[in-house]
């Protein structure tokens, strides 16, 4: 082909993308991406939500319920909508969403067993989108040593595994993608006075991240070698709840005895780390990623016992402040 014609052929090639870049910006601005809610207001009497999720497959937020034991799905209006009621649920504590095996699962727990009974706990997964049961897990069955159960929170990893926090004895449970149960790690290092193992997450790189909340500490711990837990070197004490990663994999951490939500990064695959960021005043209990930004949920213990009645629970986009 000669040189005019390639030039020809380009010429007419310019005109008629110049034609199409009108329309191509219409249809691009026809639906303006939607605005991230500042706060979600919940109206619910009694609700006392501990664990929060944000679905990105249906749109929607996920709460457990610690005195009606229902899971929850909330709007961003704040419509409220029963999503899970099994007759097995006592108190759901923490929720995890496993996208990439479209299950959600919840731990399940007496709250007597803060009073000092034995308590129990179990695991419960569900499809994340019908709601249908596909395991309950007793994790009691696997631990008949401990002497109180709490099941707390949960994570998920890559293989589909699942690992759950016991806050009044302990030890983590393993639970794999089938519904096998069985102790992950059992360790006097993990227990504290009081109120031990709380919030879990889960880094690719094959490792586990879990809160001591009694002990102020959180614990660096290998899924193929549990053995190998250490302590994560950190200047301060830190009483974390929930946390989860974000998505340039540091870790958000409801800190409860400062009310404060922070951000922590590591440089050395999380041997130690440090406090960047803070999100202050935020009386919750555990956080959620959605589209890049963290979320809250406040659970108004103070309702949880009927002394106080709460009618309203807030789910608050958390803004952070350089630490640094």
């Amino acid at each position: 082909m000669s040189f005019k014609y390639r030039v020809s052929g380009l010429i007419v090639m310019i005109v008629v993308l110049a034609a199409a870049l009108p329309v191509l910006a219409q249809d691009a601005t026809d639906e303006p991406m939607s605005e991230l809610p500042d706060m979600v207001v919940v109206e619910h009497t009694g609700l006392t939500p501990e664990g929060i999720e944000w679905d990105s497959v249906n749109g929607r937020f996920l709460l457990s319920s610690l005195v009606e034991g229902t899971i929850f799905e909330v709007a961003d209006d704040g419509t409220i909508t029963p999503f899970i009621e099994d007759e097995n649920f006592l108190a759901t504590v923490g929720i995890e969403v496993d996208e990439a095996n479209n299950r959600l699962l919840v731990t399940n727990s007496d709250p007597a067993a803060m009073g000092g009974a034995a308590g129990q706990a179990s695991l419960g997964i569900y499809d994340l989108t019908s709601g249908e049961l596909i395991h309950w897990v007793d994790l009691d069955e696997v631990s008949p040593n401990a002497p109180v159960f709490f099941a707390n929170d949960v994570a998920v990893d890559d293989e589909g595994n699942a690992y759950i926090t016991n806050s009044l004895s302990p030890l983590i449970y393993k639970v794999d993608i089938d519904g096998n149960a069985s102790i992950f790690i059992e360790d006097d290092r993990l227990g504290a006075e009081g109120f031990g193992l709380n919030g879990i997450a889960f880094h690719p790189d094959g490792y586990l991240i879990v809160a001591n909340t009694g002990a102020g500490a959180l614990l660096k711990i290998p899924v193929d070698n549990p053995e190998m837990m250490e302590q994560v070197v950190i200047e301060q004490s830190i009483g974390g709840d929930g946390m989860v990663f974000d998505d340039n994999w540091d870790l958000v951490v409801v800190d409860n005895p400062t009310m404060t939500v922070l951000r922590l990064q590591s440089e050395d695959d999380w041997v130690s780390a440090i406090v960047t960021a803070t999100s202050p005043d935020h009386p919750a209990t555990t956080a959620a990623l959605r589209d890049g930004e963290i979320y809250v949920i406040y659970a108004h213990f103070e309702g949880m016992d009927g002394s106080v009645e709460v009618n309203e629970y807030e789910i608050v986009h958390a803004e952070f402040q350089d630490a640094m």
